[in-house]
């Protein structure tokens, strides 16, 4: 499937969007740090090698399940590119990507080395 061109930025007048775009890319560049160490966490936790970690304020229960993924190339070739068309089920999926405006950066960096 081809994938659709880039939408141009347009600018926001709205000041309530404006505020909304730099909440969202100010709570996802602070989420990162805190998936890192949820991660980490993570790895320990499951290192243990126990099905229930008592801590102070929270306990941590470890469960395991099986998660059944297909083979979409191996089903083209068994089935055929038809009936697998005929037998997927498209859905439409909206995603927010915020990333930094670079020129507000350079404007805020150009002011620290003034």
């Amino acid at each position: 499937m081809p994938r659709k061109a880039k939408p141009a930025a347009v600018p926001a007048i709205d000041p309530k969007l404006i505020a909304a775009a730099d909440e969202l890319g100010q709570v996802r560049a602070g989420l990162e740090p805190l998936k890192s160490r949820e991660r980490a966490a993570m790895d320990v936790l499951l290192a243990a090698g126990t099905d229930v970690i008592e801590g102070r304020g929270y306990i941590v229960k470890v469960s395991t399940s099986t998660r059944m993924t297909l083979d979409t190339t191996a089903a083209r070739k068994a089935l055929g590119a038809v009936w697998v068309a005929a037998n997927t089920s498209p859905s439409s999926v909206r995603s927010l990507k915020a990333t930094p405006r670079h020129d507000v950066i350079n404007a805020a960096l150009t002011k620290l080395a003034a």
